[in-house]
Formats: C-alpha cells, structure tokens, sequence
C-alpha cells in the first residue's frame, strides 16, 4: 500500500512539474498552426488574383524535363506535313508565343540582339519544335545563326505565361549584376506578380515568402556558355491543390 502511495505522489510530482511545459507546448502548436491556417489563407486570397501562381505549383513544377514519352512533337518548318487539327494548333502555339516572346523583349528579359532581328515588332516563331505535355506544358526550342545558338521557352499553356527562358550561345558574355537585377525584376512585371509587396533581391534573383516563390537567373560556367532564367519555389511547400482546399 504504502509502495503504490509513494509511486502515486512520484506520479503528481511529475505531472505538476510538467504542467507548465505542457501548457507552453499547447500553445505553441495552436500558435503554430493558427499561424499556418493564416498563411494558406493569404497565399489562397493571392492565388485568386494571380492565376499564375496556382499553375506554377500544380504544373510546372511537376514537370519532367526528361520524360518526353507522353509528350507530342511538331517541327514548325514542317507544318504542311501535319493533319489539318495539327496545323491548326501549331498556327496557334506561334501566335501564343509570338506575342509572349516579344513581351519578354518589352520587360528586357530577352532583346533584339539574342533574337538576332532589328525590329521586334516585325518578329514571328516561325522555326523550332514544340513539345506539349499532358501537363499543359509547352515547350519550344529552336537554333540559330552560323554559331551556336539554342533558345528554349517553357510556358504554360492554361496562363499562356513563359516561365522559364534558356539560352546556350558561344557568344554569350556574361551580364553585370544591375543588368540580372533589372532582367529578374522584368520577369515578375511580365508574370503579372510585383503587386506582390514583398520580393526582394538575393544573389541572381527575387524571392517572395509570402507566396514562396523565386526569380532566378543562372550563368552556366560549365558547359555551353549561356543563361537561364526561371521561377522556382523556394525550399519545399505543400502544393496550392492541398492549401487552396
């Protein structure tokens, strides 16, 4: 009797100490997720108005690059080669990208000199590939020039927006960092996202935690001389499906 006593007071004595830490941790873990139930909000509320930004956690970043098995492929040069239907969609992918590339001039992300014309409004994609994937993504690649010289456009078909430009160019000369500063912020007024009120500039590029994104531009150093430019997301988020629930 007295043995279960004294394991009984043990027991209060305990449960008295931890008391406090327990009250403490209570409340950190409501705190935590009062906290992230406010966030996924404002990052739903921001979502509503930039459409964007749904499609770049739900498509692009679910996109592999390296599996092309349930892509299609049309090389635009080869049009007439095409069913009517196919014809139809190259004619409007060219139209689409057309418009977008000659707005990436616009926001100084590309210009007229790596395109190699002298005026961009009399621009047309009218050579190149496109690959469109069951995931409504769109890429277009296409060389050019006597040196070498790849453009690749990844867009996404729903928004109709480029979110990632690559370029290989033995010519290439690398930019200064007002020049990246200025490309990476143009990248963000053409995705229609600086009304977003807190990107701010870190090493190559913008970041915004409120919608977790990243504007990034990279020199490549070790393979073909060139550049990219991109929208990543910062660290690892759930995907808007499971926040905009």
């Amino acid at each position: 009797m007295k043995y279960k006593k004294r394991i009984l007071y043990i027991c209060l004595i305990v449960l008295c100490l931890s008391l406090p830490f327990l009250v403490i941790y209570v409340s950190d873990y409501y705190t935590f997720h009062q906290q992230r139930s406010i966030e996924n909000q404002a990052l739903s509320q921001i979502a509503q108005s930039h459409p964007i930004i749904e499609e770049l956690y739900q498509s692009y970043f679910g996109y592999d690059a390296e599996d092309s098995s349930q892509e299609e492929t049309y090389v635009i040069r080869e049009k007439d080669s095409y069913t009517a239907s196919q014809q139809e969609d190259i004619e409007k992918y060219q139209k689409i990208f057309t418009q977008e590339i000659k707005k990436l001039v616009q926001y100084h992300i590309l210009s007229e000199s790596i395109l190699e014309i002298d005026d961009i409004n009399q621009y047309q994609v009218d050579f190149g590939t496109f690959n469109i994937s069951q995931e409504g993504v769109l890429v277009q690649t296409f060389r050019m020039g006597e040196d070498y010289k790849e453009l690749s456009f990844l867009m996404n078909l729903k928004t109709q927006k480029i979110i990632s430009v690559s370029l290989w160019d033995d010519q290439y000369q690398a930019l200064s960092k007002k020049d990246i500063q200025t490309m990476t912020w143009g990248m963000i007024q053409y995705l229609e996202l600086d009304d977003i009120d807190d990107w701010y500039y870190n090493q190559n590029g913008y970041e915004s935690q409120s919608v977790n994104l990243r504007v990034h531009y990279e020199q490549n150093e070790y393979e073909s001389p060139g550049m990219s430019i991109q929208v990543n997301l910062i660290g690892r988020m759930r995907g808007l499906g499971t926040v905009l629930e």
